[in-house]
């Protein structure tokens, strides 16, 4: 385990996801009407574990290698996703579905990267729109095409 400068328990809480969404929606019963994000209450969560799924694709061939957390304070703060890397850094992940994130989707990664101080490298919300966007200092917006290399420019690029 890294050393992330803050409780253990904080970070070894466990956060169950299955890495297929569309064996999760099928042992929903759910289908692409019941999941139009306007509709669903599980969207959100499918969306999460979809997410998820990637950096866990990827971590054998990653140039950096991580370990993938999930952040809750005792004070109910949350992140989705934690990155770890083997260097200490730490990059906070949110996931949102909506196509509009705001400064308000942040309240998480700021609290962690206020947190792990010096070891922050980055926060990234991703969400179901199109538009990469700045939400702070070292926080971006990412559309969610961007966790397969759906986006060709880096977060400081914008």
């Amino acid at each position: 385990m890294v050393n992330l400068n803050a409780n253990v328990r904080e970070f070894k809480r466990k956060k169950a996801v299955i890495p297929d969404s569309g064996l999760s929606a099928h042992l929903m019963s759910e289908t692409a009407e019941s999941l139009s994000p306007l509709r669903s209450a599980t969207f959100g969560a499918l969306l999460e574990g979809f997410v998820a799924s990637e950096p866990l694709k990827q971590k054998e061939w990653a140039h950096e290698h991580f370990d993938l957390h999930h952040y809750r304070d005792s004070r109910g703060t949350e992140v989705d996703f934690v990155l770890a890397l083997e260097n200490g850094d730490i990059i906070g992940i949110e996931v949102k579905a909506t196509s509009d994130p705001r400064i308000s989707h942040t309240t998480g990664l700021r609290k962690l990267k206020e947190r792990v101080g010096s070891k922050w490298r980055a926060g990234i919300v991703f969400h179901t729109g199109r538009k990469e966007a700045p939400l702070g200092d070292d926080i971006f917006a990412l559309p969610v095409s961007a966790s397969w290399g759906g986006t060709t420019r880096h977060p400081s690029a914008t």
